[in-house]
């Protein structure tokens, strides 16, 4: 089976194997299928991130993100996979000791704990058994238990991909707005595909990534973010360059990303927006 692969990749015409194979199909959670609209849009020409046309793609871009994440807040762009948003919520909003609740509910639960770890928060863990998704008022009762000691954030996965639960970001939203905790929300594989509200369900900062819902490649990280949110970027110390949510928000400004995207997956994300919004 190897050898046959390795053939393939020798052949010089690498198109043959498209080709010559019976058409795959991605039986998986992410990436997913990508459709071929999204394909055909991502064989356009590559125009300069800094140009006016790309500038224009850019807006029509974030306001459809805004539609789907149900957002008025800013949406921003990276190019990186879904992990990397997450680490740059914990980079962007938060200081080394900072304390934190993180809802784990599978293997993705577990990432938003190793990753505050890896920053220096004081993390406090609501385990879940695998399989279940977190009662919510366990997550009040956590909160009750630590009046004295401020919670700075709560972290909770939307869709967990590896059980398949799905926890309820709208309960969860109304005892988080309780407090004065950041309610952050790993929606990589929800987003597009389960119902969510981002501003209604008192969401602050909501991470996602193109290779799921929005039926694109992997490679395109989004973040939206609520005025609270920016609040604590204010106050926050953690050090970050490349992941620098302020910067990308100027930037954003006048469309322009702070380094160079993924420009041909954002003509995909692009076409995949109008797809979406056109089914509703």
């Amino acid at each position: 089976m190897l050898e046959m692969v390795i053939d393939d990749l020798d052949n010089e015409n690498l198109y043959e194997i498209e080709l010559n194979h019976p058409k795959h199909r991605l039986m998986a959670p992410g990436p997913t299928m990508v459709p071929e609209r999204v394909k055909m849009a991502m064989l356009r020409s590559i125009r300069h991130h800094r140009s006016q046309y790309f500038a224009g793609l850019l807006e029509q871009v974030r306001d459809g993100l805004r539609e789907i994440f149900r957002t008025d807040g800013d949406i921003l762009i990276f190019t990186s996979s879904g992990t990397g948003m997450l680490e740059a919520a914990v980079q962007n909003f938060f200081s080394e000791g900072d304390r934190v609740l993180v809802v784990n509910t599978g293997h993705f639960g577990d990432r938003w704990v190793r990753i505050c770890q890896a920053y220096g928060l004081t993390v406090r863990v609501l385990e879940v058994e695998w399989g279940r998704a977190v009662n919510p008022k366990l997550i009040e009762q956590r909160l009750s238990e630590e009046v004295g000691r401020e919670i700075k954030g709560v972290f909770v996965t939307h869709t967990e991909t590896s059980t398949g639960i799905e926890n309820d970001i709208e309960e969860i939203g109304k005892i988080v707005r309780e407090t004065d905790a950041l309610f952050l929300v790993d929606t990589v594989s929800g987003l597009a595909t389960s119902r969510y509200q981002m501003d209604e369900w008192g969401v602050d900062v909501s991470l996602s990534a193109s290779q799921k819902g929005l039926m694109c490649p992997p490679g395109l990280g989004f973040a939206a973010v609520s005025e609270k949110a920016w609040m604590a970027n204010r106050r926050a110390t953690l050090p970050r360059f490349y992941f620098d949510l302020a910067s990308a928000k100027d930037g954003m400004a006048d469309f322009k990303t702070p380094w160079t995207p993924a420009i041909s997956i954002i003509y995909g994300v692009h076409e995949a927006i109008k797809m979406i919004l056109s089914e509703g």
